[in-house]
């Protein structure tokens, strides 16, 4: 069952183009449009949205009344528009939105002045395989006939994170944080999320943190039914190395599918990452360590030898993780020196 969280972080560029699933053209009549692998453009007409004014009118708004309480014009990187993204369940409609919309500015001083509930969003999973995610460039086209699709039902709030007089940013602390997750929880009657580190993680850590839980499973699977074994003609049991051969290149096949796709969405996010290209880089290397690796058994094989394939996934395994470790501990420093400056913005208002 889904806990109840929501999460603040500054506003994007592309936030409207995003919540609304906006098409944009140019003169040409091209298309930048991008199909999200985890967006289902049949499910589109299921979003709900309320928009009392755009980010671009607000923002113009509050820097007006920051200028006049202050003399000075607003801080070019200041946070003062902020979008949060709140778990959802499938029955929430957009008065529950509105109702804890209410609360956060009653009590908290939070002014929302959009919200988008997204039904469109999930991912495809295979319940043969330990409920994998199924990688897909059409999440619209079930991708094969046992697939099962989990949706991800939220919503985007997006505030005017100022005080209304001076246009100063709110200074809310840690009680005021817990109080909005708990406002959050009684307005949609959902069971409260714990407090943890990783209930404020942002979208490309979850995402390596949800890669790391299905390799740790795809890993742990394998090993326990690596080698196939057949009776011989004296009814004992005999490794079949061919088949065991086989098996190994499908696990290595589902483990470059996953780690393809953390470098596609490190690609994508590496303008909030410092470090995405050094992540990126190390990926790619790790790749193609395993696929010379790889090689090197399958040209053991052909010369009659029988090598050692759960030593060799081990290894394989031991070395995705790490570098996904890696790339982790890369963002959670990236994001813990974005906080430290927030923090020094906010003495400065």
């Amino acid at each position: 069952m889904t806990k109840s969280s929501i999460n603040f972080q500054g506003v994007k560029a592309t936030s409207e183009q995003h919540n609304e699933r906006r098409v944009s053209f140019s003169k040409e009549g091209k298309t930048d449009q991008k199909y999200l692998d985890y967006v289902r453009i049949d499910l589109k007409g299921n979003n709900e949205h309320q928009v009392d004014q755009s980010i671009y009118s607000r923002t113009k708004t509050l820097k007006e009344t920051y200028q006049n309480f202050t003399g000075r014009k607003l801080p070019s990187n200041s946070k003062s528009i902020r979008e949060g993204v709140m778990n959802l369940q499938e029955h929430h409609t957009l008065e529950d939105c509105v109702k804890v919309a209410e609360r956060l500015k009653a009590e908290l001083g939070v002014t929302v002045f959009q919200i988008h509930i997204h039904r469109d969003e999930g991912r495809w999973i295979d319940p043969r395989r330990e409920n994998i995610t199924i990688t897909t460039k059409t999440p619209h086209v079930r991708p094969q006939p046992n697939a099962i699709w989990l949706p991800n039902y939220h919503a985007h709030l997006v505030a005017d994170w100022t005080n209304p007089k001076t246009g100063k940013s709110l200074d809310l602390k840690s009680d005021d944080l817990r109080r909005m997750q708990t406002i959050v929880a009684e307005g949609l009657d959902m069971e409260r999320g714990k407090s943890s580190d990783k209930k404020h993680l942002d979208a490309i850590t979850y995402k390596i943190e949800e890669r790391k839980k299905e390799l740790e499973i795809l890993l742990e699977k394998t090993y326990k039914d690596l080698e196939v074994t057949e009776k011989n003609l004296l009814g004992k049991d005999k490794v079949n190395f061919a088949a065991s051969i086989d098996k190994a290149k499908q696990l290595l096949e589902n483990q470059k599918l996953l780690i393809l796709k953390l470098q596609d969405e490190i690609k994508a996010l590496k303008k909030e990452v410092v470090n995405g290209k050094e992540a990126l880089k190390k990926m790619n290397e790790v790749r193609l360590k395993v696929q010379r690796s790889f090689q090197v058994i399958l040209q053991a094989k052909k010369e009659g030898e029988h090598p050692d394939l759960s030593q060799f996934l081990k290894e394989m395994g031991s070395l995705f993780l790490e570098e996904l470790n890696k790339a982790h501990k890369q963002v959670q420093a990236q994001k813990k020196r974005s906080q430290d400056l927030d923090k020094g913005k906010s003495r400065d208002d």
